[in-house]
């Protein structure tokens, strides 16, 4: 194998991706040497005259390879960047996307308002007992999160880094998903405000928290399982199972709805992230379990993205 300089590798890389069809070529080659070479991106072009070692070459031209059969970027990186945050991710769990960093706006805003940490200690004060977390008890006036569908633990660590006094569940179904969240957590020193539990959400969440959660996030799975097999091979070929929705995609949402019903307490708020055009159809399911809206929230591409719902307060002798 010749010797190459930087610069040849990446232009190489860069024509190679392109023709392939990834959309961002020059991105992923440039996160994909620097990944090789531990490098940032920028002093990529700092050292455009380095001469790669054949080690270096073949182990460039294998990554570049993969990505052009179109395996996603961040599992040939072991990485996702969210929110500020640097992730570990791997394959057979969902990697985060931008849109989701607005549900944790929503979140960290919801929970850092005034009015709705009023609430909190007003309902907290009548609760007989306190609440549990892994053995912690939770003061009157911190809030409790639950993150459902949590995958490698992005919007639960997103929100108990920015929120520091909320205490925050952490629920999938997959073992896998879990032990990539707990280890997220470990590396962020964020473990100890955290608790994972694995399993279906209805049957885990644990009964005390019934009536006195404060905050439900989750972005749960909402394509058509019919509209899967005409998205971008990276996500048709390798999270299918993490974003089918059932036939309509609301087969999660009918299930998530009525558990948050059950464990939010009276004025508590859901937060979800939507598919486009599927707001109409979960205000419906809201309004059948005794939630009212309080406000939709688009993405940068202007689609509503993120509903925000309000369990009604007229049952306060539930908490």
């Amino acid at each position: 194998m010749s010797e190459l300089t930087l610069k040849e590798v990446l232009n190489s890389s860069v024509r190679y991706l392109a023709e392939a069809g990834i959309s961002t070529p020059r991105q992923d080659a440039e996160i994909l040497i620097s990944h090789v070479l531990g490098l940032s991106r920028v002093d990529l072009y700092l050292n455009f005259h380095w001469t790669l070692t054949p080690q270096e070459h073949q182990a460039v031209e294998e990554l570049i390879r993969e990505r052009g059969q179109r395996y996603p970027l961040q599992y040939l990186t072991g990485e996702v960047a969210f929110g500020g945050l640097i992730l570990r991710i791997e394959p057979g769990v969902f990697i985060p996307r931008p849109e989701t960093e607005l549900l944790v706006e929503c979140a960290v805003g919801v929970l850092g308002s005034s009015e709705f940490r009023s609430s909190i200690v007003r309902a907290n004060s009548s609760c007989p007992f306190p609440v549990m977390n892994a053995g912690r008890r939770t003061g009157s006036g911190s809030p409790v999160v639950l993150d459902v569908g949590t995958g490698c633990g992005a919007i639960a660590l997103s929100v108990a880094r920015e929120v520091k006094d909320c205490l925050v569940y952490a629920l999938d179904i997959s073992a896998q998903a879990i032990d990539l969240a707990r280890f997220n957590a470990q590396k962020l020193g964020l473990q100890e405000r955290i608790t994972f539990l694995v399993g279906d959400f209805v049957q885990i969440t644990p009964a005390e928290l019934r009536g006195k959660v404060d905050l439900v996030a989750s972005n749960p799975p909402y394509i058509k399982k019919s509209d899967i097999a005409r998205l971008e091979p990276e996500v048709r070929d390798y999270e299918a199972a993490a974003i089918d929705g059932g036939k309509d995609g609301l087969a999660y949402f009918r299930r998530l709805l009525p558990f948050a019903q059950q464990f939010l307490a009276p004025g508590g708020q859901l937060l979800l992230e939507i598919g486009e055009g599927q707001v109409q159809e979960i205000l419906h399911l809201a309004e059948q379990t005794s939630f009212e809206l309080v406000g939709i929230h688009q993405d940068l591409g202007g689609i509503d993205r993120i509903i925000q719902l309000r369990k009604k307060s007229h049952c306060l002798n539930q908490r």
